[in-house]
């Protein structure tokens, strides 16, 4: 037995237009015509359920009756591999008369009582000139002469802040040494500090260390 053609007719018949930015909800319309004298019913599938919200994904037609379906994509981020990959199906049948119940009808009907329209998904992502936001007046453009790369400002300045860190902690510890330096010295019947190498050392390392980070900083 040769497949039914589709009784319903669709506008638009061939491809579902969604137009960027895609951050934020896109819709698209598509209107079902029965132009026939019988009550058919429809449903509608896609490639991409998680991306598309249908309302109504089914329903029932009277004879010369139409419908709207509002297809909406989610905010999503455009994925330009997925570009005209996604696709609609439109299902039709016979309905018989009185009330039917359509989640269990779809699940019994015969495959050869079926009709069905294949729709694509088209994502326009042109910009329309009129929407493009106006540029500052007092907007000075950067000469080639400067230019500036976003990743050594932010590396620079990564490293500045570094340096003073490490110049405040030893500035820190300098001030911290001299301290106990002056309170061993100013403790009644406390022997008198006595001066070792290591404390040398350590003084002469705090002080080359804070002029060179100093230097740099400048």
């Amino acid at each position: 037995m040769s497949k039914l053609e589709q009784i319903l007719q669709l506008d638009p018949p061939v491809e579902l237009k969604f137009r960027g930015p895609f951050n934020a909800t896109n819709s698209s319309r598509l209107r079902l015509t029965n132009p026939s004298e019988k009550r058919i019913m429809f449903k509608i599938k896609t490639t991409a359920p998680k991306k598309y919200c249908v309302r109504p994904n089914s329903g029932i037609l009277e004879p010369s009756d139409k419908a709207e379906v509002d297809i909406c994509l989610q905010p999503c981020m455009y994925d330009p591999t997925e570009k005209n990959k996604h696709k609609f199906m439109v299902q039709s049948a016979f309905a018989p008369n009185g009330d039917i119940n359509l989640e269990n009808i779809w699940k019994d009907i015969i495959p050869d009582h079926l009709m069905d329209s294949k729709l694509r998904c088209v994502f326009d992502i042109a910009t329309d000139p009129n929407e493009v936001e106006e540029e500052p007046h007092n907007f000075t453009p950067r000469t080639a002469s400067t230019p500036v790369q976003k990743g050594s400002v932010d590396g620079h300045l990564q490293r500045n802040v570094q340096e003073v860190e490490d110049e405040l902690f030893l500035r820190q510890e300098n001030m911290k040494l001299k301290d106990e330096i002056k309170q061993l010295r100013e403790i009644p019947g406390q022997m008198p500090f006595k001066l070792t190498w290591t404390h040398v050392v350590c003084a002469v390392v705090l002080a080359v260390v804070g002029v060179a980070l100093g230097k740099y900083i400048i």
